[in-house]
Parts: structure tokens; C-alpha cells; sequence
């Protein structure tokens, strides 16, 4: 084994950021920045949360702001349907975007004949201009 590189240290840092909360499907990835002038460290919160029958109005709220589309109920009744392919974005515990996907049969497209595997549709990504 040689010396580690760039890359191998950069993947290293990136994996000691990430942590799962126990006992939720929260995944946090702490991000540390330092301003060297005032030698202070700022530490930020970044996390993906599910989306609920509780929360889907703040789904509905967000998506009015990011996009020009009314979407349906059956839009939303989709996206509580899909589990983890739909998911809030927080940054510092406040919802700043949400990600919405589907999974689609993947069709043998020569042979005519369905596959058990799948593809993954993104039918919303968005985050408040801000962040």
C-alpha cells in the first residue's frame, strides 16, 4: 500500500462527516467551516428526513414556492407511497428543499420482455434559493 492521495483523504473526511441518528431515518452530514480572521468554527446541520401523512403540507407549501406547477393530490398520494424515494432537505433543523422520485419498471427494450430491475424517475428536486 502506497501513500494515501487526494482522493482517499477527501473520501476519508467525507465519510467521519456523515452519521445516521439511531432510532430514525435521519441522515445528518456535519459540515465544519472555519473562518480563519475571527478563529472561529461554525458548524452547520445538514439532513434528509422523511416525508409523513403529518408533513406533507409543508411538501405542499415548498413545492408552491419552487415551482411554477400546481401538482395534484394524487401527486402527493404518490409521493407518501414511494418511502424512502422522497425526502425533505433541512440545513440547521429548518426545511430548506425536498427531493420526490418513483421507481419505474425497466423494460427490455430488444426482447419486449419486463425486467425485475428498475429505474429511478426524479419527479420533484428543489431548494430555496438561499441555500
Amino acid at each position: 500500500m502506497g501513500a494515501p492521495t487526494k482522493e482517499t483523504a477527501a473520501e476519508n473526511a467525507a465519510t467521519d462527516n456523515l452519521e445516521t441518528n439511531k432510532g430514525t431515518d435521519m441522515v445528518t452530514l456535519k459540515t465544519i467551516k472555519s473562518n480563519k480572521t475571527l478563529k472561529r468554527t461554525t458548524v452547520h446541520r445538514i439532513a434528509l428526513g422523511d416525508i409523513t401523512p403529518n408533513n406533507l403540507g409543508q411538501l405542499k407549501k415548498l413545492n408552491t414556492v419552487l415551482f411554477p406547477v400546481q401538482y395534484s393530490e394524487k401527486f402527493y398520494k404518490d409521493v407518501l407511497e414511494v418511502g424512502e424515494f422522497a425526502r425533505f432537505a433541512y440545513f440547521n433543523d429548518c426545511c430548506v428543499g425536498a427531493v420526490c422520485c418513483r421507481k419505474e419498471p425497466l423494460k427490455e427494450v430488444n426482447q419486449g420482455i419486463p425486467s425485475d430491475q428498475a429505474k429511478l424517475y426524479i419527479m420533484t428536486l428543489g431548494v430555496l434559493a438561499p441555500y
